[in-house]
């Protein structure tokens, strides 16, 4: 089953039980029903943007479906199946263009033959295998990762979209008229209407690793990790930097604002009221504005790990209650994600969660990534010493070309 067959088999149960609990009434809706339907109202949301960037790796419109693709879906689905990562590193050790079956994907994505399609570094459903080597004696057991590599982003409400090589535009209306009656031959007034364009150019990011050729010998397997680990800890490194940006030490293009640092709605608690659960609530609530968000279950949280720690360790109304600021906060309808790592970019964890309001949250902040991404196997600069160096660019960029989907809580002394 594919990825986004997953996504679809779950969208339908969430569905079936959504229904299920919307025909229930009396004392059969429950404060536990209503807070499991929170939850899955919340998981809703993202299991729809999840469908739609599954969609755009497949190369399928929305319009489209698995089972009736185009003719050019279907041929680029399957030129993905016959092309493999070593055909793009066998070319660039070689110093040229891939061919065949490569060359075609590469021709179908518009992209140049020595270049690396960044849509091949989906991650894969891993198979463990043990392998012996040839005495006998050791038996290397399946390669224990350091990374895990999620994205909260997509979460919060971040749109991720392959784009073409060029300038990235999303035009934005800002301001616009509002009606008003009129006598049977009075005009409308004219009103005054404004749009914006957000303009986001690429920038890369990069990583590398070197390994010596003695050890990929004496460890089976040693150079798929270390692309592995390549490939998570950029979709880590990323996923951060829309967090928290990166500021570069050079060309100021290649900064990134993450969504702690741009100009977005903040909510602030206090160091007296972190710690109350019906001011932590208020402060939630703060952020339904009836227009971007209808109530809290539109509410698309992803908390750092300071302010998940409080939550579920400190008891809300009374210690007879036992209830945690966590169980309570669920209650009312709230859930969240939790992104770790990121605390010491943040003074020191004063951001307690960034959250995105759900209704028209589609492009309202985007990460563009260009396909034209590039994996480079270099054995020759480390010759003399058999090393091997693997470097891995990615070209993307993050705006928010429509601030208002998007709120900060903050604690504050």
């Amino acid at each position: 089953m594919t990825a986004r067959q997953k996504i679809e088999l779950r969208l339908s149960q969430v569905r079936t039980r959504l229904n299920e609990i919307a025909g229930l009434e009396g004392d059969d809706f429950t404060d536990q029903v209503k807070a499991e339907a929170a939850t899955l109202q919340t998981e809703y949301a993202d299991l729809e943007l999840r469908h739609q960037a599954a969609i755009v790796a497949d190369g399928v419109t929305e319009t489209e479906t698995a089972t009736d693709p185009d003719a050019e879906a279907r041929e680029r689905l399957e030129l993905r199946g016959r092309v493999s990562i070593v055909d793009y590193i066998d070319a660039a050790s070689n110093g040229r263009d891939v061919s065949g079956a490569a060359s075609e994907y590469n021709a179908a994505l518009e992209i140049r033959g020595d270049r690396f399609p960044l849509e091949l570094l989906a991650p894969d459903d891993l198979e463990e295998r043990a392998t012996t080597d040839t005495d006998g004696r050791v038996t290397q057991q399946s390669w224990i990762d350091r990374l895990f590599a999620t994205t909260m982003a997509r979460r919060v409400g971040v749109t991720f979209a392959s784009v073409a090589p060029g300038q990235v535009s999303y035009p934005v209306t800002t301001a616009g008229g509002a009606p008003a009656q009129r006598a049977r031959t009075q005009a409308a007034a004219e009103a005054a209407w404004t749009v914006g364009a957000t303009v986001i150019e690429p920038t890369r990011s990069s990583i590398r690793a070197v390994f010596n050729r003695v050890d990929a010998l004496r460890l089976p397997g040693l150079e798929d990790a270390l692309r592995r680990d390549l490939r998570m800890a950029m979709a880590e490194g990323i996923d951060r930097a829309i967090f928290v940006g990166d500021a570069t030490t050079t060309k100021n293009e290649a900064d990134i604002t993450g969504l702690t640092g741009a100009s977005i709605g903040e909510t602030t608690i206090t160091q007296a009221n972190k710690a109350k659960y019906d001011k932590t609530l208020e402060a939630f609530t703060a952020m339904v504005d009836g227009i971007h968000a209808g109530g809290l279950g539109d509410l698309n949280i992803v908390s750092f790990l300071g302010a998940w720690k409080l939550w579920e360790q400190t008891i809300a109304n009374s210690a007879a209650e036992n209830q945690t600021m966590a169980q309570f906060l669920r209650a009312a309808g709230l859930s969240w994600g939790l992104r770790g790592g990121v605390e010491a970019a943040t003074s020191n964890g004063k951001f307690a969660a960034v959250v995105g309001l759900a209704r028209g949250i589609r492009n309202a902040a985007v990460a563009p990534v260009w396909a034209d991404a590039a994996l480079i196997r270099d054995p020759y600069s480390g010759a003399t010493k058999a090393d091997v160096a693997l470097t891995m660019h990615t070209f993307w960029g993050f705006k928010i070309p429509r601030p208002a989907n998007f709120k900060r809580l903050k604690f504050v002394t």
